[in-house]
């Protein structure tokens, strides 16, 4: 019977817990905002944005930090704290 009552009781704060959190994460506290403007040939793939909402790595064909080389895929993190979003090439 303990066994049963802990069972319940863990499963209530898990269910609160997990409305909390999802609550939270679907509060936007900001107007949405552009990162890229690539031309209509390119692609931009995969994004991941972190829980702060301040880095972004995602993958694009486009030369966006200005590194030149060869073309095709490529990693890249965006740096989004401020105003103007600084492209960082990660591979």
């Amino acid at each position: 019977m303990l066994r049963k009552t802990f069972l319940i009781a863990s499963l209530g704060i898990i269910v609160v817990v997990c409305a909390e959190g999802s609550r939270k994460a679907s509060m936007h506290t900001g107007p949405l905002r552009r990162i890229t403007n690539t031309p209509e040939e390119n692609l931009n793939l995969n994004p991941s944005l972190s829980g702060d909402g301040l880095h972004l790595a995602f993958e694009s064909n486009a030369d966006l930090a200005g590194t030149g080389g060869e073309s095709g895929i490529r990693a890249f993190h965006a740096a989004l704290g401020n105003e103007s979003v600084l492209f960082t090439e990660l591979g």
